[in-house]
């Protein structure tokens, strides 16, 4: 649903009027995660481990939201005074979003590994995609794309919050919890900063396309990264649901942190990786497909940022770990000098060769992110341990770019099912080993 509103959105605005969307989603991205001030991962830590402290974590974390809410709001406000006027109502509608994400209880209902996320998330995607569809029509209503992305995040919100209310209300207390939200930031405030500073190059890049390019470079380069975010959309869901049970697995010992750690990667892997090859292979078809050709010169971005995104997944998933861990400070400064890296890399490439710059970019920058995270898990031997785990479905989705390649000229839809074809007959032989992950998944604490 993400990429099809992407895709409706890149076709119905143009490419300028695409851009405009974007650069204001690039600037309201940060901002969001600083309203949520790490609380999202502190969250699911807390309620997977600690049921009981449900309701007591439920007021302190919407409360410190609101506090973050209001200093966002001021640096949103600063945004918008410095914007181009095509850009300014763009950023002001932003902030529908910031009051979806206060009262967001999504980190609740999946640290009691609840549904109920998932049906809502679907439901607020088709929700906002059924209001684009109505009131986004032309070039001019670009500004407007934000404002109702944020009515269907915070009716979505409310959903969630009046979901968990029963359950919040449950057990034994005479009156609420003290108010002490700021005991959770200084908990919580790393994991916040390290998703802030993630964030951060990337809206560097996109500002730095704007002023030394365009707004169509803007609005390639954000074509590309909207049909990429699938690869993240995935990772960042599966590492949503299954962060409570290695939270808890990581409490129970190395040996269960170990197997669970070990099977989580092995099937995030075996999803992520013939999407991302797949998608280098097919860029030119997506785009030509999906965007027109009006987008053309997206695809090689898109090839880029995929490798990139991918890397992301993997990366994302060790420093998992580390949050599972309680070391979000060690995440925290990696995250940091990963980032440097990657702003340093998108100031010398970016202003030269533009959204492919700014792809390559984002690309080293998570090799970074990768290789430190990794080390920080596994130590030294960290090549050697990442290879053993996710070096077969790497290698099944390499064999399946094989008839991808080879029927260049095909429809492509044939070249899509003969790949899919030759990555499930590769796959195949580790069926087993799969199933014994999903299992280990559902039951951490056992050999």
């Amino acid at each position: 649903i993400v990429v099809g509103t992407g895709i409706y959105l890149a076709q119905t605005l143009g490419v300028e009027g695409f851009g405009v969307w974007v650069f204001a989603t690039s600037l309201v991205a940060p901002l969001l995660m600083v309203v949520d001030g790490g609380t999202e991962a502190w969250g699911i830590r807390e309620v997977s481990t600690h049921p009981e402290r449900l309701r007591r974590s439920l007021i302190e974390i919407v409360a410190l939201r609101m506090i973050l809410a209001i200093g966002a709001s001021i640096v949103l406000g600063l945004a918008i005074a410095l914007a181009r006027p095509a850009q300014q109502w763009a950023l002001a509608w932003g902030a529908v979003s910031l009051l979806g994400l206060t009262l967001n209880t999504t980190w609740a209902h999946r640290g009691l590994e609840s549904a109920a996320p998932a049906v809502t998330v679907l439901l607020q995607r088709l929700l906002g995609l059924g209001l684009i569809l109505l009131f986004v029509r032309s070039p001019e209503h670009a500004a407007r794309v934000t404002f109702w992305q944020g009515v269907s995040e915070t009716l979505a919100a409310v959903v969630l919050l009046g979901l968990l209310a029963p359950k919040a209300g449950a057990g034994p207390h005479s009156a609420l919890p003290r108010f002490q939200p700021f005991t959770v930031l200084r908990e919580a405030w790393p994991l916040g900063l390290s998703r802030v500073i993630r964030m951060l190059p990337l809206t560097f890049t996109t500002i730095l396309l704007e002023y030394t390019w365009s707004a169509a470079a803007v609005g390639a380069f954000g074509a590309a990264l909207r049909i990429a975010v699938l690869i993240v959309i995935i990772s960042s869901t599966f590492g949503m649901a299954t962060f409570p049970t290695l939270a808890r697995a990581a409490t129970l010992g190395e040996n269960s942190e170990a197997r669970v750690t070990a099977a989580i990667f092995r099937l995030l892997a075996a999803v992520v990786a013939p999407v991302a090859l797949g998608g280098i292979v097919l860029a030119g078809p997506f785009i030509s497909l999906l965007l027109t050709d009006k987008f053309a010169t997206a695809a090689a971005a898109l090839q880029v940022l995929l490798a990139g995104f991918l890397l992301m997944s993997i990366s994302d998933l060790a420093r998992g770990v580390l949050q599972a861990r309680h070391q979000q400070r060690r995440d925290l400064r990696r995250v940091i000098a990963a980032s440097l890296a990657a702003a340093a890399a998108a100031a010398a490439l970016t202003p030269a060769y533009g959204a492919v710059g700014a792809a390559a970019a984002t690309l080293l920058g998570e090799a970074v992110v990768l290789g430190f995270a990794a080390h920080a898990v596994w130590g030294g031997g960290f090549i050697v341990i990442l290879m053993r785990l996710i070096g077969y479905p790497v290698l099944a989705a390499v064999v399946m770019t094989a008839p991808v390649a080879l029927l260049d000229g095909q429809p492509l839809a044939v070249r899509v099912l003969a790949g899919a074809a030759a990555y499930a007959a590769t796959m195949w032989p580790r069926r087993r080993r799969l199933i014994a992950d999903l299992r280990t998944l559902e039951r951490p604490g056992r050999g």
